[in-house]
């Protein structure tokens, strides 16, 4: 028994240094500063780049969503008797709509930065 203890402990160990690694590995990823300089501010162009890469994310993420939400409607409960399948299916769908919501704010704030700016030069 005390054998089973110590694999189950070091078994956690493991991933719970995994999740810090991958976490502290994925904030450095997927923000404006890893496009731009960030010494200065960026031009219209940069926004509406940074626009269409966000639209094109959020609209994959939305993909997903519907796709996992598809295939855990598509189980049966002689498939999936306790509804785990299921629930993991729905959590993933929830987590990528939430993706896309947050991906869709920032696609809204870098057009907007984009037809602000694109204004005020055509106002000078």
């Amino acid at each position: 028994m005390n054998n089973r203890q110590d694999l189950w402990k070091s078994s956690m160990r493991l991933v719970l240094l995994t999740g810090v690694l991958m976490g502290g590995i994925g904030c450095t990823t997927g923000n404006d500063s890893s496009l731009f300089t960030a010494n200065q501010p960026l031009t219209a162009e940069q926004h509406l780049l940074a626009a269409t890469s966000y639209d094109r994310e959020a609209r994959s993420q939305a993909e997903a969503a519907e796709r996992y939400q598809q295939t855990a409607d598509s189980l049966s409960p002689t498939t999936d008797p306790k509804g785990f399948r299921r629930a993991g299916l729905v959590t993933a769908a929830q987590e990528h709509r939430r993706k896309a919501t947050d991906l869709e704010q920032q696609y809204a704030f870098h057009q907007h930065q984009a037809l602000a700016l694109t204004a005020q030069a055509s106002r000078h």
